[in-house]
């Protein structure tokens, strides 16, 4: 089974992602019988023959280092974990996972049955805004809705 990769800049930001075999050598035996062993992260510095990056070894199922590293994302060394990016200025990290001001809603299925909603984030006004997406499509309109966090309930615009 191969290993994975993420190669930091000087800011610990993923610049690239390199799979290696797990028959790369370490002081322990093979890489693959030694998850995240120095020795692999030594390797892939030799490989791409970059002594000034670090790499960091992340499993494919994101089960280590709190998911998989993509370009981009950053490496917490306090948390030991890759960060994705902040996807709106108004959401706060949490542990490693970003959290909107306001819980997702769960509710995504129209209340007479009639479609499910499309949702977003509305940075602007703070709140999760949903297009209704009929279930027949045939002669029917999109329609616009915002949800209510305090009633949780889908409001029609």
């Amino acid at each position: 089974m191969p290993c994975y990769f993420a190669e930091l800049n000087e800011s610990n930001v993923v610049i690239d992602v390199s799979v290696v075999g797990d028959d790369v050598p370490t002081a322990d035996g093979p890489l693959g019988d030694n998850p995240c062993h120095p020795d692999g992260e030594a390797y892939c510095r030799k490989l791409r023959k970059n002594n000034n990056h670090v790499f960091k070894q992340f499993f494919k199922d994101g089960s280590y280092r709190g998911r998989i590293a993509g370009i981009g994302y950053t490496y917490d060394e306090n948390k030991d974990a890759f960060i994705t990016q902040q996807p709106h200025p108004s959401w706060s990290l949490d542990n490693h996972t970003w959290v909107p001001p306001i819980a997702r809603p769960n509710n995504l299925e129209a209340a007479d049955g009639s479609g499910h909603y499309s949702i977003g984030w509305d940075e602007e006004n703070q709140r999760w805004t949903g297009l209704l997406l009929p279930k027949n499509l045939v002669g029917q309109k999109y329609s616009k809705w915002n949800w209510n966090h305090v009633n949780l309930t889908w409001e029609e615009v």
